[in-house]
């Protein structure tokens, strides 16, 4: 169910643990070893263990169990097991371009905090009865230029100066404008005049309430079988793509498909014949989306398996913390925008494909990348995600290819939980240079340059005009702030340079790509203000 020859990010872990390590190719030390220790050296304070099907089936666990990249026959099994043991299952798997997750969080899991949101306080202007007689209808006034954050079927409750609840809450009915909403009070014997006029002789604000969500869940053979008539095990996330039911049944049933072929054949789908006898098995319905599947399944490709792998890890905390809501309970998601379809899938024989990429993409395509002169501005999280990524694609590994690194900044001890590429004994050193020594162990071919300048230093540092004009490609931006940003825009807008900016706030990411002439700049569109921020600050000091 998995060729590790066409696997670039795995081979690329592999290898950086090894040489993190010091285990030399022959030495006689498994991978599981290897692995186990890495991942203590990542987190020290982590707790390894290994532990084999049986002693899992036969010992109590309170944990949460996360299958990768197994056949759907070992998904059920675990996923029964886990039921038994009233343990929360997750189940990742990528092949090809395409991916899916399965949760099941047991059939009462409750949702603390559905968004992860504190929710705003908005200032009260006032209170009036609508509808006295029938409803109990309450139409709530924020003060004029104030926005709410509530939406219809939310719970209120009106704060008093001081900051504490009114003890009765209201339910939103309708939003009507941004500053007015349509409440009702949430109580069957009430005096609502009397209600009213306590509100607005003593309430100051009002906020959002967030209630505690009960969310139940199947197990995975029940949520196979009612997919494909039941739309709430189906969380869709690529809006463009998510509501075609021909292309999400053919993709699923592909995935299923999958396992009956390996179990059939002992192998994946690799060449034309193989192809040929894994679309035979299927329905004709969405035959081309079927086909695009077993081109690529048996590939991996590394975008696909960090972004994958970044969910899955996302619903384990979840799963953990009751904080945010979890996928329910399937989530399918593909990337065939990236194809040339003249070009991938038909490179010959399996035995005469050596790169998983090359075999998706196509050869001219991933010999392009190799030789592209990447400028990566910030080694912080962002920057070490996209470093590691880059590695295992193996930008800069061709004759033209390199990757310039910049970071001004140091390494602290606050640093290690998020940016992976660093160590203990890396605090204190510059950022660029750690993970330069970095990305050498994960890929010893990628010619990379690390430097500790800023990028806005033209006039001393090494980003001149020949920088510019001959030593960079595409940039990709991994900064941490406005004015950073909108320098490296204007450098691309000037040098018509490809610009891929990135940045992340908490759970909320965002990604903007730049092409010379075809797209929008970074600073062609702006964010509205934070409302945090006062209007009179605003209009005094614009600089700012």
């Amino acid at each position: 169910y998995h060729y590790p020859r066409w696997d670039h990010l795995g081979k690329t872990y592999i290898r950086g643990a090894r040489a993190e390590l010091g285990v030399d190719a022959t030495d006689d030390i498994s991978t599981t070893e290897i692995l186990v220790d890495y991942l203590r050296r990542l987190n020290p304070s982590l707790q390894v263990h290994t532990i084999t099907r049986e002693e899992f089936e036969a010992n109590e666990t309170n944990g949460i169990f996360l299958c990768v990249d197994r056949p759907y026959d070992t998904q059920w099994a675990m996923n029964q097991i886990c039921r038994q043991k009233e343990c929360p299952f997750i189940a990742v798997e990528t092949a090809g371009i395409h991916g899916r997750i399965f949760s099941d969080f047991g059939p009462t899991f409750i949702v603390h905090d559905a968004d992860g949101e504190t929710p705003a306080v908005v200032p009260l202007d006032r209170v009036e009865v609508v509808n006295h007689k029938e409803d109990s209808l309450l139409l709530v006034r924020a003060v004029e230029g104030e926005r709410h954050d509530v939406s219809s079927g939310d719970e209120i409750r009106f704060l008093l100066s001081n900051g504490e609840k009114m003890d009765i809450s209201c339910i939103v009915k309708q939003v009507q404008t941004p500053e007015k909403i349509l409440v009702q009070v949430k109580a069957s014997e009430i005096d609502l005049p009397s209600f009213v006029n306590d509100v607005n002789s003593a309430a100051a604000s009002f906020s959002r309430e967030k209630p505690l969500i009960p969310v139940t869940f199947i197990n995975l053979e029940d949520a196979t079988k009612n997919f494909y008539q039941d739309a709430s095990l189906f969380t869709p996330c690529d809006f463009d793509k998510a509501f075609d039911e021909t292309r999400k049944n053919a993709i699923f049933d592909a995935f299923q498909s999958l396992n009956d072929y390996v179990k059939k054949f002992n192998k994946l789908p690799m060449d034309e014949n193989g192809v040929g006898e894994f679309v035979q098995q299927m329905d004709k319905n969405g035959i081309a989306h079927r086909e695009l599947f077993a081109t690529m399944c048996a590939a991996k490709f590394v975008p696909m398996q960090a972004i994958f792998g970044a969910l899955a890890a996302q619903e384990c905390l979840k799963a953990a913390s009751g904080l945010y809501n979890p996928i329910h309970q399937f989530l399918l998601y593909d990337c065939d925008e990236v194809l040339d379809l003249e070009k991938t899938g038909k490179v010959g024989p399996s035995e005469n494909i050596h790169s998983g990429l090359a075999y998706i993409m196509g050869e001219d395509t991933i010999e392009a990348l190799r030789n592209r002169k990447l400028f990566v501005v910030g080694a912080g999280a962002i920057g070490c995600e996209l470093l590691k990524n880059l590695a295992a694609m193996e930008a800069g590994t061709g004759k033209k290819g390199h990757i310039v690194l910049t970071d001004m900044d140091t390494i602290e001890k606050s640093n290690l939980s998020r940016q992976f590429l660093f160590r203990d004994g890396d605090i204190s050193k510059f950022k660029s240079k750690a993970a330069e020594e970095a990305v050498a162990r994960l890929n010893p071919l990628v010619k990379i340059e690390s430097f500790t300048n800023r990028v806005g230093d033209t006039e001393n540092g090494p980003f001149d005009s020949t920088f510019w004009s001959k030593k960079v490609h595409i940039v990709l931006n991994a900064l941490d702030n406005v004015d950073a940003r909108l320098y490296m825009d204007a450098q691309c807008v000037a040098n018509k340079k490809a610009l891929v900016d990135a940045g992340t706030l908490g759970s909320k990411g965002n990604v903007q790509v730049v092409v010379p002439n075809l797209s929008e700049s970074y600073a062609s569109s702006a964010d509205p203000p934070d409302p945090a921020i006062p209007v009179c600050t605003l209009k005094n000091f614009p600089y700012s």
